[in-house]
């Protein structure tokens, strides 16, 4: 398998498995938890550089993903 740039992998925020690029930005950008992330998602693409759309979406539907899998079930 290939170790390259887009391998998805496990990073900082535990249950969010991102392409090593992704990781890399988000580390750039100073933000290392889930509630930082959750913060900025929606401006992503403008807050971490070199987040592209694709890549954008991605992180939006994983931290939206991990995000209902962490809520308190009723």
């Amino acid at each position: 398998m290939s170790k390259g740039f887009h391998t998805v992998r496990d990073g900082p925020i535990p249950g969010l498995r991102l392409p090593r690029n992704a990781w890399a930005a988000l580390e750039r950008a100073g933000i290392t938890t889930l509630d930082q992330l959750t913060a900025v998602v929606d401006r992503i693409e403008h807050v971490a550089a070199l987040i592209g759309p694709e890549t954008a979406h991605a992180i939006k539907a994983k931290v939206a993903r991990v995000g209902r899998s962490t809520e308190p079930q009723s």
